[in-house]
């Protein structure tokens, strides 16, 4: 008997996340469920409302304001952040990633009531 190998064809220019190792993760949280994780961002204000936030060993992630909020406009505002966020989180949750990998593109907005 021979083994069928099945391969992945990729739509777009995505890699699928891999199943195996989400597997694991899950595995992993249900076995020690009391892991504490501490996340650390250091945030430097460099001018007006423009800050650099240091989040572990990657380039700063720089969050500012349009001239409107007396910003540069030089990055995203905090509400667009957060917002980007929200929209990782919600495009690429374990099912949806797992049965077609994750998705290209995704539209969110907020309104200030």
């Amino acid at each position: 008997m021979t083994a069928v190998v099945q391969k992945t064809a990729l739509t777009g220019c995505l890699a699928p996340i891999d199943k195996g190792g989400l597997e694991q993760l899950i595995i992993n949280g249900k076995a020690n469920p009391k892991v504490i994780k501490t996340l650390k961002c250091k945030t430097v204000a460099e001018g007006k409302f423009r800050h650099a936030n240091y989040i572990r060993n990657l380039a700063p992630y720089i969050v500012d304001e349009p001239p409107g909020l007396l910003g540069d406009d030089t990055a995203p505002n905090p509400s667009e952040a957060s917002l980007a966020a929200l929209g990782w989180r919600l495009a690429c949750t374990p099912t949806p990633c797992i049965a077609a990998g994750p998705s290209t593109s995704s539209s969110w907005s907020s309104r200030a009531i």
